[in-house]
């Protein structure tokens, strides 16, 4: 299932695009819901989804910094955070999720060209390593 070209290279790169998605700890059941729901290859899409959480992990901070620049949200620090959480956490639950949905849009925008690119050179490039191991295998079997 799920071994075809075209859904190889979309399971990786969904598993690439998804595995730096600004929200921590979440990944990888969506991307299992997502790979049930399409009918891709678990193995792929997961594994590309753990190879890029380094970048994910690197790439949190700038993502959620863009947010709140599309967001026009006030600076706020580690320090800011705990003050709001300490007098008032359901406030403080608030405006870290607006600042993460702001990121998710940052992320969003950035991610769609880069998975169109990533999808199309993969789709190509796996049809071709197919194609060559199909003559590789068809012209050195025995008759």
């Amino acid at each position: 299932m799920g071994n075809s070209p075209h859904s190889l290279s979309l399971a990786i790169t969904l598993g690439l695009l998804f595995g730096i998605l600004p929200f921590l700890g979440v990944t990888t059941l969506l991307l299992a819901v997502i790979a049930l729901i399409f009918r891709l290859n678990m193995v792929v899409i997961q594994v590309s989804n753990y190879i890029v959480y380094p970048i994910q992990v690197l790439l949190y901070l700038p993502f959620l910094k863009i947010g709140k620049f599309l967001g026009n949200i006030q600076s706020i620090t580690a320090s800011k955070v705990y003050a709001i959480m300490k007098e008032n956490w359901m406030a403080g639950i608030e405006k870290l999720w607006v600042i993460h949905l702001w990121a998710m849009l940052a992320w969003l925008i950035i991610a769609a060209p880069i998975g169109y690119l990533i999808y199309f050179l993969l789709k190509s490039w796996i049809k071709r390593l197919k194609s060559s191991l199909q003559h590789k295998i068809k012209v050195h079997t025995p008759n």
